[in-house]
């Protein structure tokens, strides 16, 4: 497996995947998100010889970074269950949760795309953020039909819709913004805090 070979197919999908991961790990610490895309990118290097048609490197690399998550929040959800001595090694809340008072609706945000299955979730960053086709969410996300994908992003746009609704703004005179601008303008201010 040539490593240069990856890194060529790698570099215009490396910040897309990396807004996704993030997306995706949110209610994580950040070096929790960097954890699980650097376990995906180690996977898709080694396994790049396998890829059958290089057209499809983007859905294929953000099927890899789909399912390193899902594996993630297993191992997420079983650390419920370590002994209470060890549980203080987990750290504070993520600062991209706790909101800034200059990002208002931001924290609401969070909460409704945290609140949202997995999958949904997922599908929902996957066609907002990540800016893949139907048919790329579809493959990535293992669906057999486009309207599995279709239903799925419907069942999530309106779900993370009535979790914003129902919690409330507090700039309820401003212009309501769609759950796609409110995803993209959150994933850009969390760019815009890493950077700092």
């Amino acid at each position: 497996m040539d490593a240069d070979a990856f890194a060529e197919a790698l570099r215009p999908h490396y910040d897309d995947a990396a807004r996704y991961c993030r997306a995706l790990c949110a209610r994580w610490s950040p070096g929790e998100a960097d954890d699980v895309l650097q376990q995906a990118l180690l996977q898709a290097l080694e396994h790049h010889g396998s890829l059958r048609d290089p057209a499809k490197f983007r859905s294929w690399l953000f099927r890899i970074v789909t399912q390193c998550f899902h594996a993630a929040a297993r191992r997420h959800f079983w650390r419920r269950f370590v002994p209470l001595a060890e549980a203080d090694e987990a750290g504070a809340m993520p600062a991209v949760l706790r909101g800034r008072p200059d990002a208002p609706g931001r924290a609401a945000l969070l909460s409704a795309l945290g609140r949202l299955p997995d999958r949904d979730r997922a599908a929902l960053l996957l066609f907002e953020v990540a800016g893949l086709s139907l048919e790329e969410v579809g493959a990535v996300q293992g669906d057999r039909s486009l309207s599995a994908t279709k239903s799925r992003l419907s069942r999530a746009r309106r779900r993370a819709r009535a979790l914003l609704e129902a919690g409330g703004r507090p700039d309820a005179a401003a212009p309501r913004e769609g759950v796609e601008e409110a995803t993209l303008r959150l994933l850009n201010e969390i760019d815009a805090g890493r950077e700092r």
